[in-house]
């Protein structure tokens, strides 16, 4: 929570009246596609870890509820957590 309230702190300062604003390249970058995809798919490895907790919970019907709600925050603490260096 520190980490994510002094991040805002940095970007007001940044992006404010007298900041000088982002100097980021948002656009594709062939070069680092391949880079992108193989750490795309290392930060979602695990999947070795979901067939058994699919046969192992009370529920199964709301297995895929679970799975799709743990995707979500974990897509989401990756995008915050690479947004705080920008």
């Amino acid at each position: 929570v520190i980490v994510i309230i002094a991040s805002v702190i940095n970007l007001a300062d940044i992006l404010g009246p007298k900041g000088s604003g982002l100097d980021v390249n948002m656009w594709f970058v062939p070069e680092t596609f391949a880079i992108m995809v193989g750490m795309s798919i290392y930060a979602f490895e695990g999947i070795g870890v979901v067939l058994p907790c699919e046969t192992a919970i009370n529920k199964p019907h709301l297995f895929n509820r679970v799975l799709i709600a743990t995707l979500a925050i974990s897509t989401v603490n990756y995008v915050l957590f690479g947004l705080v260096p920008y």
